[in-house]
């Protein structure tokens, strides 16, 4: 068996060091595919199960499976983001004082938005801060360019924030996926999946999550 890399090992002891593997058990690849945002429908769950067994039975659907079950969670996936971009909508067109919504409470608006998929960060509530205070003045040539920039500012932090969630999610369905390998039996393509993520996680900065893809890579050597 290949030996567990110097990166990854580094990572596991950091986390170690840092006492996060002593303040809570780590999570399994499964969970950690859902705190990522992958999560899985009841349908999914079972085309899974079936992926699984036709790998294991060496059917020959296994493939047309696999190709079903990305379609299937790619779609899901498109659905949670037209949820997230009409809840960014309804919020900035409450910021900026639409007339069909400026009425709407703050609680409302957020509740609503948040229901729909989007959940602003802090960054994106002090942004959101700075242009009701610009807006709450009366108009200049100096403002109206100050809020134009403002503006732009919270658009990008939503941005980001939706490109964040693009990554994260990839990276819980390539652990999903992963899991069919594990569960099949076949440990060989269990590892190159984690090693994806691995990698996929480390683009991203996150620590946590290369830390577990690590302990779980380090478990198929012992």
């Amino acid at each position: 068996m290949e030996q567990e890399s110097a990166e990854q090992l580094e990572f596991t002891q950091r986390l170690e060091h840092r006492g996060e593997s002593e303040a809570a058990e780590p999570l399994t690849i499964s969970e950690r595919a859902g705190e990522l945002g992958y999560v899985e429908t009841p349908e999914l769950t079972a085309l899974r199960a079936n992926w699984v067994e036709a790998i294991k039975t060496g059917a020959e659907d296994a493939r047309d499976i696999a190709i079903q079950y990305q379609e299937k969670a790619e779609a899901a996936d498109a659905t949670y983001l037209a949820g997230f971009r009409q809840g960014r909508d309804h919020v900035y067109a409450w910021m900026m004082r639409d007339s069909e919504v400026a009425e709407e409470a703050e609680n409302t608006v957020l509740a609503e938005a948040a229901a729909a998929g989007f959940v602003e960060t802090e960054a994106m509530r002090a942004a959101r801060a700075r242009i009701a205070i610009t807006l709450a003045h009366e108009p200049t040539e100096e403002s109206s360019i100050e809020l134009v920039g403002q503006v732009d500012d919270y658009h990008k932090l939503a941005n980001q924030e939706e490109a964040k969630y693009g990554a994260k999610f990839q990276i819980g369905l390539l652990l999903a996926k992963a899991t069919v390998w594990r569960d099949a039996g076949k440990p060989e393509f269990y590892r190159e999946d984690l090693e994806d993520a691995f990698e996929y996680a480390r683009g991203m900065g996150l620590d946590e999550v290369m830390g577990e893809v690590s302990r779980e890579l380090g478990s198929l050597d012992a």
